[in-house]
C-alpha cells in the first residue's frame, strides 16, 4: 500500500507484519484498525464506526462468530476485558 495518509500507511505495514504470526482473530481486529484509519483518511476524521459495525458487515453471521472472536482475544491477551471489544 503505497496510497493515503502515513498513519494508514503504517497502520497496514503493522497489520501486515503482525498477521503473519497472529491468530486469525488478532489478525482480523488489526486490519479493522487498518480499515478505521482508512476512513479518517478519507475524511471521516469523526468516525463512529467501530470493530462491531465493521465486522458486521464483512463476516457473514458475524453474531455467531463474535463469541469466538472474543475468546480468541482474551486468550491471545488476557488483559484485555471482554467488554472494551
Amino acid at each position: 500500500m503505497i496510497y493515503g495518509s502515513d498513519n494508514v500507511v503504517k497502520k497496514f505495514a503493522y497489520w501486515k507484519t503482525q498477521a503473519a504470526g497472529s491468530n486469525g482473530s488478532d489478525a482480523l481486529v488489526l486490519f479493522i484498525d487498518v480499515i478505521i484509519e482508512i476512513r479518517k483518511d478519507m475524511g471521516n476524521q469523526n468516525t463512529k464506526m467501530n470493530m462491531d459495525d465493521l465486522l458486521g458487515m464483512l463476516i457473514i453471521d458475524y453474531e455467531s462468530y463474535k463469541k469466538k472472536l472474543i475468546e480468541d482475544m482474551q486468550a491471545s491477551h488476557p488483559h484485555v476485558a471482554s467488554s472494551s471489544r
